[in-house]
């Protein structure tokens, strides 16, 4: 086992700009402003939001003094160490389940706990709420954890509320990550009290014709850290680091019943998951997707 971190000096880079960052400290729960790093750490531009750091005391300013191993990481936009997904879609914008599905993927593959949540339940026609209410649960009720919310009724929100938030106090790092509309940024203001606006969740502010980008975390009244994931939607499971074998370690509810336990469900001779399809037991979509990203992975990885 590794050497446990000293919670009282653990720190969690919480926003990054051009020569400045702040860490959040997860023993007092506030938020402290770093001039620069210590010795060799001059390079900030080694670090990510979400970078465990120890930090100390220098001349009167406080210094990074030492970069925890990450245990996951994204790079769209760069984040670290990330706890929970919540993976976002509504009837409108009209789902993309092959996002969904490569964003599960790669929460498995990182130890990340997705958290999907069927936002703006209160939008729309009620029999095409009521059927993607039960078309999400035919694909993932054996996946991860479901939620049904609304930024404007609230209804969902204690419930989506408990599974993001720490235990024990723990500071829980979680990112929204979805398509464009689905209402993360009043799903957000209505969990938390916050005032963001459409558009700054991502955390890039435009000036003019530059943009300039500032990657930081919402800090929650609660203290948690959150960020948008915009990028997550130009994800390529080609790029994971997967070979086609590994693919089906990351779908945990695939339970076919195959003849040969090295089935890669395919189509290949002995393989059950046709025959579900068949009985209606096992979403056709789901497995379609899956066959598409073992097609585009190669057959081992070096």
């Amino acid at each position: 086992m590794g050497k446990k971190k000293d919670s009282k000096n653990l720190h969690i880079v919480s926003s990054i700009t051009a020569g400045n960052l702040a860490v959040f400290s997860v023993d007092s729960k506030q938020e402290i402003r770093i001039k620069k790093a210590k010795g060799t750490l001059k390079q900030h531009e080694t670090l990510v939001l979400g970078d465990y750091v120890e930090i100390e005391k220098a001349s009167g300013e406080f210094v990074i003094s030492k970069i925890l191993p990450r245990k996951n990481q994204i790079l769209r936009p760069k984040i670290a160490n990330i706890d929970k997904l919540i993976i976002m879609i509504a009837t409108e914008p009209a789902p993309d389940f092959k996002l969904v599905d490569l964003l599960l993927i790669s929460c498995f593959q990182q130890g990340i706990e997705p958290i999907l949540c069927l936002n703006k339940m209160d939008v729309g026609e009620a029999m095409l709420r009521k059927a993607l209410s039960i078309e999400v649960k035919r694909k993932y009720q054996h996946v991860c954890d479901i939620v049904e919310a609304s930024a404007k009724t609230y209804v969902g929100h204690p419930s989506l509320r408990k599974l993001v938030e720490g235990e024990d106090g723990k500071t829980t790092v979680f990112v929204i990550a979805g398509q464009s509309a689905v209402g993360k940024s009043s799903t957000v203001n209505a969990l938390y009290g916050l005032n963001i606006k459409e558009g700054e969740l991502s955390g890039k502010i435009m000036r003019g014709k530059n943009t300039t980008t500032k990657s930081y975390f919402h800090i929650t009244p609660n203290g948690n850290l959150l960020a948008d994931s915009p990028g997550f939607s130009l994800i390529d499971v080609a790029k994971m680091g997967i070979s086609q074998k590994e693919l089906k370690e990351y779908y945990p509810d695939f339970e076919f019943g195959c003849k040969f336990s090295n089935c890669n469900h395919v189509g290949e001779d002995g393989c059950g998951a046709d025959m579900l399809i068949e009985k209606g037991q096992f979403d056709k979509e789901r497995l379609e997707n899956y066959r598409e990203f073992f097609k585009n992975l190669p057959k081992l990885v070096y």
